[in-house]
């Protein structure tokens, strides 16, 4: 079994195990979502799961976020987010240049709601640290994306600086 699997099974045990001791909420599923990542991520190196949501091969960066979604909570947040950044500068000693291909299969429109702190974060941070990594970006990939991404990028483009639409690849789901 490789690294990833193992990691991938126990984090599915440890939803498990929450879900058998707190019963699975029907109004209140962020909450929970995020109380549950946070009990899974307790048990589980979160060094360990920060390499496998964000990974790079060469000049391409890889956001995993069916990955993401089962471990993300406040707390991993700081943890994701440098190290993003760590990775980017690495890339950028050997390339001038970087790509991030982030796999959007299962994401809803609650989830992105869910999740916006942790994209202020990344934000934030990206301005404060004064390495400037957006002027190396080259193109950012939307993998596996839902409709509503697809209809959401469809009715901004428009008003979008050209230097940003050229940056955006969707690439719809197979």
């Amino acid at each position: 079994m490789s690294g990833s699997d193992d990691l991938l099974e126990k984090i599915q045990r440890a939803k498990q195990e929450y879900y058998s001791e707190n019963q699975k909420s029907i109004l209140f599923k962020n909450k929970q979502k995020l109380d549950c990542a946070s009990q899974i991520v307790q048990q589980i190196d979160p060094i360990l799961v920060s390499s496998q949501v964000i990974s790079f091969e060469e000049n391409r960066i890889y956001f995993n976020y069916p990955l993401f979604k089962l471990v993300a909570n406040p707390s991993l947040y700081m943890e994701l987010t440098s190290r993003a950044f760590i990775v980017t500068a690495e890339i950028l000693k050997s390339y001038s240049n970087y790509d991030i291909y982030i796999n959007l299969l299962s994401i809803t429109i609650s989830a992105v709601e869910r999740y916006k702190d942790f994209v202020a974060l990344v934000s934030s941070e990206g301005l404060k640290n004064g390495n400037n990594f957006l002027k190396s970006l080259n193109r950012v990939y939307f993998q596996n994306p839902p409709s509503f991404v697809e209809s959401g990028y469809k009715i901004i483009q428009p008003i979008l600086d050209p230097v940003i639409t050229e940056r955006i690849v969707i690439i719809p789901k197979k």
